[in-house]
């Protein structure tokens, strides 16, 4: 099932959900029960094939995904 942010159309948080695919169900805020809308949400996707950019790969900069360094996240 699905991870779905929302955001309150009155007091303006934004929230997740746990929601069937396809399901339009109207969903309310928790905290004071007015209507709330579907929100885009920034994904990130990583695969082997991403890392083909070495300039990117093992960079200071960006945090440590599980094994880099040991060559344990292929970009090493």
């Amino acid at each position: 099932m699905p991870l779905y942010e929302y955001h309150c159309n009155v007091c303006e948080i934004i929230f997740e959900r746990l929601q069937l695919m396809g399901s339009n169900r109207l969903v309310v805020c928790d905290r004071c029960g007015s209507e709330a809308s579907r929100i885009l949400s920034v994904v990130a996707s990583y695969s082997k094939s991403d890392m083909s950019n070495t300039s990117m790969a093992c960079d200071s900069s960006v945090p440590a995904m599980p094994g880099c360094g040991s060559g344990g996240c292929g970009a090493c």
